[in-house]
C-alpha cells in the first residue's frame, strides 16, 4: 500500500509542477497540450474506465489541457482480447480520431 501512495504523491506533485501554480514565476508548463487515454480493463466500460476517464477530463480542465477522448478495450481473454476485429477497427477509428485534431 505504502508503494502505491508515494506512487500517487508523485505523480500529484508533477502535475502540480507543470501547472505551475506556485512561486513568483506563473504560468502553465503544459497549458494547450493535446491528451488522449488508450486503456484496457477488466471489468466493463462504465465500470473500470469511465472513473478514470473523469479524473483526467478533470485534470484537462484544471490545467487547461485540451482533452481529446479515450478508446479502451476489455481484457477478457488475454492477447485475443485485442485481436478482435473489432478492437482493431476501434483502434483504427481512434488513431484517425486524433490525427484529425492535430
Amino acid at each position: 500500500m505504502w508503494n502505491l501512495l508515494i506512487f500517487y504523491i508523485l505523480m500529484l506533485d508533477r502535475f502540480y509542477g507543470m501547472n505551475k501554480y506556485y512561486g513568483k514565476g506563473k504560468g502553465s508548463l503544459w497549458e494547450g497540450k493535446k491528451c488522449a487515454i488508450i486503456a484496457t480493463h477488466g471489468y466493463d466500460a462504465l465500470y473500470a474506465a469511465e472513473p478514470f476517464e473523469t479524473g483526467i477530463k478533470r485534470l484537462c480542465e484544471h490545467s487547461k489541457l485540451d482533452y481529446l477522448g479515450m478508446y479502451s478495450v476489455r481484457d477478457e481473454d488475454d492477447l485475443a482480447s485485442f485481436q478482435t476485429a473489432e478492437a482493431i477497427y476501434g483502434a483504427k477509428r481512434f488513431a484517425r480520431l486524433i490525427l484529425s485534431k492535430l
